[in-house]
């Protein structure tokens, strides 16, 4: 039979067949090729992709149209090409490393940082970008030496919680085996319409050497900021809202525990560093400046626009950063301010060493243009201050900065509810002195400093130490004697306020310790040693204690805005005399309320030291430490308002109750005015209220009731109402009896008379009958009569 086919007709016939089957399957194979490649991405990274069309041939690939988003919608990328070249036959064998290049062109990324899980997102991204123990690239050629990466026209975006924070157009990058350079041609920060920052054109290089990237170059050429104070009610500063976006970022990449992809060489740091620490920082962007590297930033305006309408500038400022070789940089930035300001700058840095020298002046400079870097201070009208700084730094040796210089504060104000309800204005102060700055520790040593406002000084010495893990403050405050009405006067007059009537004459003098670690809390110090010379010569008719030997109209404003009044004083029907009240009373209320009362000159230091512990602990305002004497000068003269400028008015009526009274007056007038229940003032109510009897008859226990519910009279009000003590009262009045023994204020008898009465305590409700009179044990103490200490020489007593 004859032959069908001859060898050659077998042979094309079959490499005829071999080509259909591998055309049908690259057919098939580029259909399907966006769906695998865009699985194979997810399979990558933390996103869903989606990609529109594959072109795939025998030396390239592009994608069109791929998008790429995570899932909480913190980040979103959308390219409309990707080109990769690579042969087909290579990329069989090698993968990914057969890429030669990759381009990528009209790219838009957003990220959206307002999200409700924006941190697991960034932490998920992150991780998979440079998942934990990752190895490094050992050499530039192990790092992708000679592909090539390029990505055009792209338009970087990201937000916040307040709108638009970044925007960056006709971003450009390029990536060529170890050198980056990229530019972009606009930038704005934060919104067109509020405080905004433009920048453009902006040129940088990127280099790699020994497996880490190295900044080359980076050319600001142009660029403008404004702030606008709080013209739009309700705008975050663009400060904090940068500060909060990189927290985000930051911890985000802390959280994850990834080494730095790229740490920029560092020298050992110094043996007496702590264990942990690394000098510098390697997130510190002078470690990421070559050695030769340079940053430039020219024809930059500043404009601060104030509520008011005011603008304040500073025009032409220039910054320059250059490498100077062996780990040292050079620093200088020049600029002058539209009020004739000049700001200054002329350093030496060596940041692998922590070492800096050179100085540092701001002259004239107004606070406008300062406020928006220090959103946090309640700046008022802010283009009628202006600070001065002048500032020299050493470094001797590594890790320690020397620091010598004076900073100004002229004309400054002040507005915060916080504060006081009206601005406070006209402030001028100024800090001279010498000190050292150890960055490793991040502790700052004051060798010297004067704090001087006014005719008035206070000279400082210790030490300052900040870290992410802990604080602490070791501070040493004096001043020498010095005139009272100059002490005075470094009070500003709106915090003095209504008080400005008040004249001294005399000197004034004192010192102070405070130790506080966060690491022992408990273990704070706080001292005072005061020596007053001052004597009243003049008080205003208001606070004159006169009008309280006689009848007397008491007014409390209630904290809903009524207003209660009382007659009260000697020799009308709701005044107790002192030697009326019974001394189960006295005695509860000062081991409740004050137990060095007639120790002390007004003041309680170690009071104070157990607040501030408390409050630290806390990581609020708990509790405070206001003596008998405090809360009288509150009760009688002063507000509800709580307020710093409040809290200075009721230290000089403090001391002015001290000086004008005696301890028995205080105490006295102290039972007769202050609240025990919704409306109801005064010893004398009070007693006749709960128990239907009068102040000289009151018992142990009920003496007991009524100073632990003292604090907060309505809030304790709940057991006259039940007619029955709470549990949390039975105990405190359980816990003050018992105190008051041990600390021998009372007896054995009275303390069992008492611990008695609290089993089968009974309130006297309204309408019914008075009780019978009764038997009281006797106090059970020697009552001796307290001696009355000179209030100037003891005002501060240490425990």
């Amino acid at each position: 039979m004859r032959r069908v086919f001859t060898d050659r007709r077998a042979w094309a016939f079959g490499a005829a067949a071999l080509g259909l089957a591998l055309g049908s399957m690259w057919f098939v194979g580029v259909r399907r090729a966006p769906a695998r490649i865009a699985r194979l991405i997810e399979s990558r990274l933390p996103v869903t992709a989606e990609i529109d069309d594959a072109d795939i041939g025998l030396g390239a690939v592009t994608l069109d149209g791929v998008r790429l988003r995570d899932e909480n919608g913190t980040l979103s990328v959308q390219i409309d090409t990707v080109h990769a070249e690579a042969s087909l036959l290579s990329a069989l064998w090698k993968g990914a490393r057969a890429v030669r290049a990759v381009r990528a062109e009209t790219v838009q990324v957003s990220v959206d940082l307002s999200q409700a899980d924006t941190d697991a997102s960034l932490r998920q991204l992150l991780s998979t970008l440079a998942p934990p123990g990752s190895a490094k690239p050992s050499s530039s050629a192990d790092a992708g030496a000679g592909r090539t990466y390029v990505v055009s026209d792209m338009v970087l975006e990201v937000r916040d919680a307040h709108g638009p924070l970044v925007r960056m157009s006709d971003l450009e990058l390029r990536k060529e085996g170890n050198h980056v350079t990229g530019s972009v041609a606009k930038s704005l920060v934060g919104d067109a319409g509020g405080d905004h920052a433009r920048v453009g054109p902006v040129r940088g290089e990127l280099v790699r050497s020994d497996g880490s990237w190295a900044l080359e170059t980076l050319a600001v050429e142009q660029g403008s900021v404004r702030w606008l104070g709080t013209a739009v009610e309700g705008d975050e500063p663009l400060a904090l809202r940068l500060r909060e976006a990189a927290r985000v970022v930051i911890e985000a990449r802390n959280s994850r525990n990834v080494p730095d992809a790229d740490p920029a060489p560092q020298d050992p740091a110094p043996q007496d560093a702590p264990v942990g620490d690394s000098i510098p920082d390697r997130r510190a962007f002078l470690s990421r400046l070559s050695p030769n590297g340079t940053v430039t930033v020219s024809d930059l305006d500043v404009e601060s626009r104030t509520p008011g309408g005011h603008v304040e500038r500073v025009e032409d400022l220039t910054f320059a950063l250059k490498g100077l070789g062996e780990g040292w940089f050079r620093m200088r930035t020049t600029g002058r301010t539209s009020n004739s300001g000049e700001v200054n700058v002329d350093l030496k840095l060596q940041p692998m060493q922590a070492r800096a020298e050179g100085n540092v002046t701001i002259r004239g400079v107004s606070l406008a243009l300062l406020a928006p870097l220090v959103p946090e201070v309640p700046l008022y009208n802010p283009e009628e201050g202006v600070v001065t700084a002048e500032l020299a730094l050493e470094a001797d040796q590594t890790g320690e900065i020397h620091l010598d210089g004076v900073v100004a504060l002229r004309n400054a104000s002040l507005f915060s509810e916080r504060l006081a309800p009206n601005p406070i204005e006209s402030l001028s102060a100024s800090v001279r002195g010498k000190g050292v700055w150890y960055p490793a520790e991040r502790r700052l040593g004051i060798e010297e400093a004067q704090l001087r406002t006014g005719a008035a000084r206070v000279l400082v010495e210790g030490e300052l130490e900040r870290t992410h893990e802990h604080y602490r403050v070791d501070l040493t405050a004096r001043m020498p004697p010095t005139p009272c009405n100059d002490v005075i006067s470094a009070i500003p007059k709106d915090v003095f306020g209504p008080l400005a009537g008040f004249s001294w004459k005399g000197t004034w003098g004192g010192m102070g310790h405070l130790v506080v670690d966060s690491r022992d809390l408990d273990a704070t110090e706080l001292s005072m040693r005061v020596r007053d010379l001052c004597e009243f010569v003049r008080a205003p008719r208001w606070v004159r204690v006169e009008r309280f030997q006689e009848p007397f109209r008491h007014t409390v404003v209630e904290p809903d805005e009524t207003t209660f009044q009382m007659v009260t004083g000697p020799e009308t029907e709701n005044w107790v005399p002192f030697e009326e009240v019974s001394p189960f009373l006295v005695e509860a209320v000062l081991s409740h309320e004050d137990a060095r009362f007639y120790d002390h000159g007004g003041f309680a230091p170690w009071a104070i030291r157990d607040a501030l512990v408390r409050n630290l602990k806390e990581g609020r305002y708990v509790v405070g430490a206001s003596t008998i004497s405090m809360q009288l000068a509150k009760n009688l003269y002063l507000k509800r308002e709580k307020t710093i400028a409040r809290k200075v008015q009721e230290v000089i009526l403090t001391w002015w109750l001290e000086n004008a009274l005696n301890k028995d007056e205080i105490l006295e007038l102290y039972v007769n005015v202050i609240e025990y229940g919704p409306a109801i003032y005064g010893l004398r109510n009070g007693a006749a209220y709960y128990f239907g009897r009068t102040p000289d008859a009151l018992s142990p226990a009920e003496a007991a009731f009524l100073a632990c519910i003292l604090p907060s009279p309505k809030r304790y009000h709940v057991s006259y109402e039940r007619d029955a003590l709470t549990r949390g009262m039975r105990g405190k009045m359980t816990r003050l009896l018992e105190h008051m023994s041990n600390r021998e204020r009372i007896g054995p008898e009275a303390l069992d008379y008492g611990l008695a009465e609290i089993d089968a305590f009974d309130f006297r409700q309204a309408g019914e009958p008075l009780p019978l009179a009764r038997a009281l044990p006797p106090l059970g103490v020697a009552v001796e009569a307290p001696e009355d200490p000179d209030p100037f020489e003891a005002l501060f007593v240490a425990p």
